[in-house]
């Protein structure tokens, strides 16, 4: 997958809070913050059992905040959500046992990177020794610019779980109406760079839905 739960928070943070219901709990306590580090004061899955790791996300007393490394089963280096994984960590606010929940959009991000890569001409479940020279996800040489279609895609999947009980007026249901018109923008202006030979050098552009252009 081109992108982790800490990019679908860059957009929409408190889909890991009004929304949590629709992605799979990965543990919940309570922690308190101290500078950086978060420690967890009795949660039901320790961190190591539930493969938190960067790029997860977690909630603690109604904010949220990425992580940046996990350094033991009750402890985690986390930070403010950053406009991106390279940017400087930004320090979270102070907590004292406040409640903690750590949910994952991982089911949403996959069927949303599927369709994404479908949409290039990629089959992402081709086993490597299966492709026969066929284009994978490593001979894209701009990921990122697929990374935010990819994540506004797992953003409507999100809601669309949310609503599931809710009307078409609800606000859930609307949120998903406009992640499918804002990825339907997104997919406009979007070219995926392939290097289907191996120098390194883009040889196609494709457009998710366009006609392929490939280098002569």
């Amino acid at each position: 997958m081109l992108t982790t739960d800490a990019d679908i928070a860059r957009i929409e943070s408190h889909a890991f809070i009004e929304a949590q219901h629709a992605g799979q709990r990965l543990s919940r306590g309570s922690a308190s913050i101290s500078g950086s580090t978060l420690t967890a004061l009795g949660v039901d899955v320790p961190f190591d059992a539930a493969g938190i790791a960067p790029g997860h996300v977690c909630v603690v007393d109604g904010q949220t905040y990425e992580v940046v490394e996990r350094t033991g089963p009750s402890t985690l280096v986390i930070s403010r959500v950053r406009r991106g994984a390279q940017d400087a960590p930004q320090p979270p606010s102070p907590a004292t046992n406040r409640p903690l929940h750590i949910v994952s959009f991982v089911p949403q991000r996959g069927i949303a990177h599927a369709q994404v890569m479908r949409s290039i001409g990629i089959e992402p479940d081709l086993p490597p020794d299966a492709r026969a020279g066929l284009p994978g996800v490593e001979s894209i040489l701009n990921p990122g610019s697929l990374a935010r279609l990819e994540a506004l895609a797992a953003l409507r999947l999100i809601w669309l779980s949310a609503s599931l009980n809710a009307g078409a007026d609800a606000g859930v249901s609307m949120r998903a109406d406009r992640y499918r018109e804002m990825y339907e923008q997104e997919r406009v202006g979007i070219g995926a760079f392939l290097d289907l030979d191996g120098d390194g050098l883009p040889d196609a552009i494709r457009r998710p839905g366009v006609m392929q252009l490939t280098r002569a």
